[in-house]
């Protein structure tokens, strides 16, 4: 998420992660609907990050798509 997400992308193509598993976005809301896309109904998403980055608002937005069912804690 964010200006920093393009050097972790390089660095996961770099470890051998294939480039069709990888995606940026530049917001946290953003980010969120790439999951909310590649993702099915029983997938476990586990979001990790700062709260710098606001990841709160990503998971605010998965829970949402997701039914509301998820947690943030």
């Amino acid at each position: 998420v964010g200006e920093a997400g393009g050097a972790y992308l390089a660095g996961a193509r770099a470890a051998g992660m294939p480039g069709e598993r990888l995606a940026a976005a530049p917001t946290p809301e953003d980010a969120a609907e790439l999951v909310l896309r590649r993702t099915r109904p029983g997938d476990v998403v586990l979001a990790k990050g700062s709260r710098g980055a606001h990841m709160e608002r990503a998971v605010a937005v998965l829970c949402a798509g997701g039914g509301g069912k998820g947690s943030s804690s």
